[in-house]
């Protein structure tokens, strides 16, 4: 069960998904020529990359500019797809879309109901919903990039020459701003609260950006450090610890395989002289085996009945042979001679 609210997931019915799809594919362009560049969210062509190479331009033009300072301040707005409000959001569109998209879209975003599901079981009633975009869709992030880019145009409406809003550098909600001099946060978070979206204070970050200064290198932008080297330190050390489990999980495969292995051996050994009606050991052993048929044994089954014998004989016969026997019972030469003896 999930611990909080945040952890629970949309699932949306497939016939809204398909007119969500047909929605989006007609007004995307339209969008397209609305959307800053600074945002690479949700874009086609678009994708964190666009984000971490303008933070690593910005990275090596400190440090081969002497005297260059620069700022940025990063933003991250709380639960910003559940807070949008829908009557701004069509109003932001109609200046975008025609009428018959609008309504479509207006369709789309009214009379939304939920029920709330754990574990399979219903905890509640259907209740209605009429803020925030329905998430679980194409065009739920592409509505929300095109009322968050309203609601930056109207905070650097309120610029005067005393407080210009820097650039931005933007990946859906989380935006940085970037110049010489530090925004106004206060500003910023007045102009967005019009637009009910919050800035989470303490996600709020502020760095420095200097030649003579070393700790901007470690701050992290859409998963990437600042500083090259420093990422690649980062990136060779998460790479070790990955590798660092799955040696451990190879170490338990072998083992278990090497028990399978001779676990199979007996079997196919008491399975053949049964068949032959002889009581003695023959020379034909399946002395080793393919990785193909390690790769269809069931860990957790006990290869030790006659039902799992005729099971693992059905998954043998099923393996396509490539002109040698995948099982190495022995050539039939050496067969035939121990038969005839």
């Amino acid at each position: 069960m999930p611990r909080f609210i945040v952890e629970f997931i949309t699932l949306l019915n497939s016939i809204r998904k398909v007119l969500s799809t047909i929605v989006l594919n007609r007004i995307r362009p339209k969008i397209e020529t609305y959307i800053s560049h600074s945002q690479s969210g949700f874009r086609p062509n678009r994708s964190t990359s666009d984000v971490v190479w303008a933070h690593r331009w910005l990275s090596a033009k400190i440090l081969n500019t002497p005297n260059l300072q620069l700022n940025i301040t990063g933003i991250d707005m709380s639960a910003a797809f559940d807070t949008i409000d829908r009557t701004l959001q069509l109003k932001t569109l109609r200046e975008i879309i025609n009428e018959d998209e609008l309504r479509i879209v207006q369709f789309l975003l009214s009379k939304t109901t939920l029920d709330v599901k754990i574990n399979g079981t219903n905890t509640t009633q259907l209740f209605t919903t009429n803020v925030g975009t329905p998430q679980g869709d194409s065009l739920s992030p592409v509505l929300f990039i095109v009322y968050s880019e309203n609601a930056l145009r109207n905070a650097r409406s309120n610029e005067t020459p005393q407080q210009v809003l820097p650039n931005e550098i933007i990946y859906a909600d989380d935006i940085d701003f970037v110049g010489t001099d530090p925004p106004n946060i206060n500003d910023i978070e007045t102009s967005l609260k019009n637009f009910r979206l919050k800035v989470n204070v303490d996600k709020t970050e502020h760095t420095e950006l200097r030649k003579d200064k070393e700790d901007w290198k470690l701050t992290k932008k859409v998963g990437s450090l600042l500083g090259s080297k420093e990422d690649i330190d980062h990136r060779k050390h998460l790479s070790n610890v990955a590798l660092n489990k799955l040696s451990n999980i190879w170490n338990r495969t072998d083992k278990r395989d090497n028990s399978i292995s001779a676990n199979l051996a007996m079997l196919y050994y008491f399975n053949e002289n049964s068949n032959r009606g002889r009581g003695r050991p023959t020379t034909t052993l399946p002395i080793t085996l393919n990785n193909d048929l390690k790769r269809l044994q069931n860990k957790d089954v006990q290869l030790t009945t006659k039902e799992d014998l005729h099971k693992l004989q059905k998954k043998k016969n099923s393996i396509p042979k490539t002109g040698v026997d995948r099982f190495h019972r022995g050539n039939k030469e050496d067969s035939r001679s121990c038969e005839a003896g």
